[in-house]
C-alpha cells in the first residue's frame, strides 16, 4: 500500500505479492536529477515510517511510504 502526504491529499495503492520477506514500510522520497524514487529507508513500525515521511517532507522534498504485506523473496 503507498501512502502518500502532501499538503493536499493522500493515496493509498497495495503494493504485495507472494511469499518472501515479512511486512514492512519503505520510505521513498523523490529526486528530481535522477527522475526516479529513491529509497529512504525501511520500517517495520508504520508510526516510524510516517515520521520518517513527515522529516523529508519538512525538508521539502516530495515522499511517500510503500506498504510491503508481502515481498517476493530474490530467485
Amino acid at each position: 500500500m503507498i501512502l502518500r502526504h502532501d499538503s493536499t491529499h493522500s493515496i493509498m495503492i497495495a503494493a504485495n505479492g507472494p511469499g518472501g520477506q515479512a511486512s514492512h514500510f519503505r520510505v521513498q522520497y523523490f529526486d528530481s536529477h535522477e527522475a526516479a524514487w529513491m529509497k529512504s529507508g525501511v520500517y517495520a513500525c508504520q508510526k516510524e515510517a510516517e515520521q520518517a515521511l513527515v522529516e523529508l517532507q519538512q525538508t521539502g522534498r516530495q515522499a511517500r511510504i510503500i506498504h510491503y504485506t508481502n515481498c517476493p523473496a530474490s530467485r
